[in-house]
């Protein structure tokens, strides 16, 4: 978890299963003997000393071979304290260990762990921060960015860290965790048995005292963040921050979905303290996804068409599921309502015919039923939308967890709420009653803001319509890091 010595009784005192999956190998800072400091605390800058490789455990997977060069900041990276050329920064990696120095300002020694290679981090300038903390950034030359994107050149996602401390009085605690693709939706991280579930680097997570922001900083490549605070005993608050809100916030524009909570509690008591690690999956727009009412009902189709134009082919192969999709949802019934001004149940609600009768008895139901004349009636509006929604997701592309840009303003709701939402419309006492001349008008001027929703859904087939649906990722994509 901490590629450094001592990484073994960690991993025993702060967790009893196995740790996460990361890419491969880390970067430590060491003292000049190539050992672990308490709290990674040192008190001058020439005693600190960067290093890297698999870590204590010479068994564990290595950096991947090749040069790499390294830069010193503030943890949240603001600030570049190592101004010298990066040539005068550059190292290589052999055997998955740092093996050369290639600069010529620093001295270095073989005395890390498994004959790693012992580089002095100082020249550095003093972080101008009263905690007086710094972070140290590995990456592979080949993604160092001399434009200076990212941090300096150089990406959090991309990049091993490590942070340390200098000239601090009295005992620190080293504060980290792990943010992840939360593939199966379970809020833990099971990378070994979910090959989807990786770590995300470049994430930003900041830590509170009190409510008060008192440090921010950047997951790395492993997608691990880190701050280290004096072993007080002290409760810190630790959250993250996504690069484009979140859904779970109703926020216009959020693609992400927190399957953990968003902020949690640390106590910094002993050198090292497990800090909540954050889950989240992804959404991205699923284009030509929904199939309108006119596709699963056209009048001019029968039950033994097998063209694109018609849906029945689709229903035959989904027979009997699509019949009970209908009726029932959840365990409730849907109620879809009849075109009349009639709330007796008898009358008003519609139940789409199940077996013994034939797929083309039901067919010639459900089409008799979607194409009669809807005489404005609000309840009947619905109830065509909402069946073509479900026939969407049981026997079409809706397929998984939906989200939906409901109101096409960036906020995305779940599919699965706004069906409860519709069909408790429906359920309710008067839904049968919502024509233009019937006494439930506002049951009606719900409905009908519902029905232009559905149809938004529904007309997702059609690519040149607003695309409205949203689909969990199977990734967590690209996006700007530092935001």
């Amino acid at each position: 978890m901490i590629a450094r010595p001592l990484l073994r009784l960690l991993a025993l005192v702060l967790c009893a299963s196995s740790l996460p999956a990361q890419t491969g190998g880390q970067a430590f800072v060491l003292n000049r003997f190539g050992q672990h400091v308490q709290g990674n605390s040192f008190p001058r800058k020439d005693g600190a000393y960067l290093s890297g490789g698999p870590g204590f455990s010479c068994l564990a997977p290595g950096l991947a071979d090749g040069d790499y060069c390294f830069q010193i900041t503030d943890p949240a990276g603001t600030l570049l304290l190592t101004p010298d050329p990066i040539q005068e920064r550059s190292v290589r990696v052999a055997g998955g260990v740092v093996a050369q120095y290639l600069g010529t300002t620093r001295a270095a020694s073989p005395v890390g762990p498994c004959g790693a290679l012992n580089v002095r981090l100082a020249p550095f300038l003093a972080t101008p921060y009263p905690s007086r903390e710094y972070k140290v950034w590995l990456t592979r030359i080949a993604d160092y960015d001399p434009q200076g994107s990212g941090l300096f050149g150089f990406n959090p996602a991309r990049s091993k860290s490590d942070n340390f401390r200098v000239n601090v009085a009295g005992p620190q605690t080293i504060l980290s965790g792990y943010k992840f693709y939360d593939y199966q939706d379970d809020g833990v991280w099971n990378p070994a048995g979910q090959p989807l579930e990786v770590p995300i680097g470049g994430w930003r997570v900041e830590i509170l005292r009190d409510g008060v922001v008192d440090g921010t900083t950047f997951t790395d490549q492993d997608g691990r963040y880190t701050f280290i605070r004096n072993r007080d005993g002290g409760a810190w608050q630790v959250r993250e921050i996504s690069p484009n809100g979140f859904i779970n916030d109703a926020t216009s524009g959020a693609t992400w979905l927190a399957t953990t909570p968003l902020v949690g509690s640390v106590l910094a008591t002993g050198e090292y303290a497990a800090g909540p690690d954050f889950g989240n999956v992804r959404y991205e727009v699923a284009v030509g996804v929904g199939r309108s009412v006119d596709f699963w009902g056209d009048r001019n189709c029968n039950c033994n068409d097998t063209g694109t134009a018609c849906g029945v082919s689709i229903l035959r192969a989904c027979d009997p599921q699509w019949r009970s999709a209908l009726n029932v949802r959840n365990g409730q019934p849907v109620n879809l309502r009849n075109p009349v001004s009639n709330d007796n149940p008898s009358a008003s609600i519609f139940t789409l015919n199940l077996p013994p009768q034939s797929f083309c008895g039901a067919y010639a139901n459900w089409k008799s039923y979607v194409n009669k004349n809807p005489h404005d009636h609000a309840g009947f509006l619905l109830s065509r939308q909402v069946a073509a929604t479900l026939l969407n997701i049981r026997c079409g592309l809706l397929q998984g967890d939906i989200y939906v840009d409901r109101f096409q303003d960036g906020v995305l709701v779940s599919l699965d709420d706004m069906l409860t939402g519709a069909i408790g419309l429906l359920s309710q006492t008067g839904a049968g009653l919502t024509g233009p001349n019937d006494p439930y008008q506002d049951l009606r001027h719900m409905m009908q803001m519902c029905t232009n929703e559905f149809g938004s859904i529904n007309n997702t087939g059609d690519p040149s319509a607003p695309q409205v649906v949203y689909t969990r990722s199977n990734e967590p994509g690209l996006f700007a890091s530092p935001y």
